[in-house]
């Protein structure tokens, strides 16, 4: 069940406090699934009350020892502590922070099962999954005779080629369909009891899931959740501490557009120059800071004070497995490290209209190295990124809508759900708006 460090140091002692991290969260996770299954035992009568106070009692000493482990660990490497970030979030205080229509779906990926957790204001469930890291129990498409053997990985990275391949025409639509469903009735119909009643859904997933486009799952036979549901996905419910749930308002903008690689081959962006062009009108009261093409630089972020303001980054973006992700400007990248050195403390969003920007590296504990999460980590608000190259000219579409209900009085949140809602109105295919999610911590707003 203990899953092996993903991540590889060439310093030893640096290998030895990241496996030493891993170790003892994956077996807290270990320890509190036991847990749950003997207390669920004990209330039908078939558990006993010893195992539990045992439990219990390894329970706090381990967490106890990742609490002391993580502080020495912000003195010698603060960047793997930063990886980690704060403690994990408390199930009490996670509910203090809800209201009535807001819920999470936290969900964990083991080898041939996987759990959901549901956490509403005033309930809690653990719901056992078919789906595991080695797939799901029925195989489907065209893809039956191989899908057994890629797994849960190779099933979502199928699911998005189709969905991106969209943009070019894609004739799969049958086999988009049926893997759409199946994924829909492994991971959403198992809670669906739980979140029905509910306007907003927080889901945090776990190793490959953390991919799925969320938000283009049929939801209970009609078309896609985010028609019936505003999303927020987040890698960790530990950010849940920190979000601030009434963000001030902004005091500036910060724009870039179609900045101009250092490295060649990469194609002009237009349709991000105008995107952000067009945010001058929208906030003219800011007196907005706007720059595209050879402007486009580092250091109209680095070493600048963007606390609470408002920033918008329309580039090209890439992540590549062991490279890390960044952004591309005009002067060179921009990377994870240095992400959290910029002053975006309450920034109330980060839009990261570029390819890529919401996945990265998967570390063990289901943290993600994404760029997206190098900004809730430097303490932005609201981060909006993308899953997969999403496409120049839709984009700026999506972001124009995005832009219009924002500046409505809606937050990032509900922005954005009714920003690709709108793009389904038009006739898009979910290859044009479902790439992009929100992170954030805004409460439930309608």
């Amino acid at each position: 069940m203990a899953r092996q460090a993903r991540v590889r140091f060439a310093n030893p002692v640096r290998q030895r406090a990241y496996d030493r991290i891993v170790a003892l969260e994956e077996e807290i996770v270990r320890l509190q699934l036991h847990l749950s299954s003997i207390e669920r035992g004990i209330r039908a009568g078939d558990g006993v009350e010893d195992d539990t106070s045992r439990l219990r009692a390894l329970l706090v000493a381990r967490e106890a020892e990742r609490e002391r482990f993580v502080v020495e660990l912000r003195e010698t490497f603060p960047d793997i502590a930063a990886g980690w970030g704060r403690s994990p979030a408390k199930l009490v205080d996670l509910q203090s922070r809800l209201d009535s229509g807001t819920g999470i779906v936290q969900y964990l990926v083991l080898g041939v099962e996987s759990y959901a957790f549901v956490i509403r204001k005033d309930a809690f469930s653990l719901v056992p999954l078919s789906i595991g890291e080695q797939g799901v129990a029925q195989e489907c498409g065209r893809e039956r005779a191989s899908s057994r053997s890629r797994g849960l990985s190779g099933l979502v990275n199928r699911y998005r080629a189709l969905l991106k391949s969209e943009l070019d025409g894609g004739v799969h639509a049958d086999e988009l369909s049926a893997l759409g469903a199946r994924f829909a009735a492994e991971l959403l119909e198992p809670v669906s009891e739980y979140i029905e009643a509910l306007e907003h859904i927080v889901v945090v997933p776990d190793g490959i899931l953390h991919r799925l486009p969320w938000a283009a799952l049929p939801w209970r036979g009609r078309r896609y959740l985010v028609e019936h549901k505003t999303l927020t996905v987040l890698t960790t419910a530990s950010y849940f501490e920190t979000m601030s749930s009434g963000l001030n308002e902004p005091r500036g903008l910060v724009a870039l557009g179609n900045p101009i690689p250092v490295e060649c081959c990469w194609p002009d962006l237009p349709a991000a120059r105008e995107e952000v062009m067009a945010l001058k009108s929208d906030f003219a009261s800011l007196s907005p800071e706007i720059v595209w093409d050879h402007d486009a630089r580092r250091d109209v972020l680095v070493g600048r004070d963007l606390s609470e303001h408002l920033l918008h980054i329309a580039a090209h973006g890439e992540s590549v497995a062991k490279r890390g992700a960044r952004l591309l400007l005009s002067d060179g990248d921009l990377r994870y490290s240095d992400i959290l050195g910029l002053d975006v403390r309450n920034a109330p969003v980060v839009v990261l209209s570029a390819c890529e920007s919401g996945i990265g590296d998967t570390l063990s504990g289901g943290r993600v190295e994404s760029l997206a999460n190098a900004f809730l980590h430097a303490e932005a608000g609201s981060v909006i990124s993308s899953l997969w190259r999403v496409d120049d000219g839709s984009t700026k579409e999506l972001m124009g809508e995005f832009y219009r209900f924002f500046t409505n009085g809606r937050t990032s949140v509900v922005a954005l759900a009714e920003a690709q809602r709108s793009m389904i109105e038009r006739g898009h295919l979910p290859s044009r708006w479902a790439g992009f999610v929100v992170s954030e911590w805004s409460g439930s707003d309608s």
